[in-house]
């Protein structure tokens, strides 16, 4: 059995990205399944506060990476408890599949949201010019 010392290295590896079939194997699926899970709730939300710089918006993009940021702090805590039983508290790996690709939804979902604005953007803001433009010459007399 491993200890306590080299559990916490293969963590380490893990957060960096160094996952082995060792790691796998000494903490099981549901961890990996919640690490993937927490990386991607924790992606969600910094492509959610970049949405203000594109919408000019900032209390809906703040609560909604808020919200996704307590969802990954949720996770880990599992993950903490998982690690800290020695795998004695799995979750259940079909809940955590599950919450894996909501976590993978969701960030789709907010990247596609992004070039959706993105692209929306400058034809609205060209409207709005073309508007202004329009009031000014129909103000001015003939």
């Amino acid at each position: 059995m491993a200890t306590n010392a080299g559990r916490r290295r293969t963590l380490v590896r893990i957060a960096f990205g160094e996952l082995t079939g060792d790691a796998i194997a000494m903490f099981g699926l549901p961890v990996l399944i919640l690490t993937i899970s927490i990386a991607l709730q924790v992606i969600a939300a910094g492509v959610a506060l970049n949405m203000i710089r594109v919408t000019g918006r900032a209390f809906g993009w703040v609560c909604f990476a808020a919200a996704v940021l307590l969802m990954a702090v949720r996770r880990a805590i599992t993950l903490g408890r998982v690690i800290a039983t020695d795998g004695g508290a799995a979750p259940d790996p079909a809940a955590e599949s599950v919450a894996l690709v909501i976590s993978t939804l969701m960030l789709v979902g907010l990247v596609w949201i992004g070039q959706i604005l993105r692209a929306t953007r400058p034809r609205s803001a060209d409207a709005c010019s073309r508007s202004a433009t329009e009031r000014h010459s129909a103000r001015r007399p003939r």
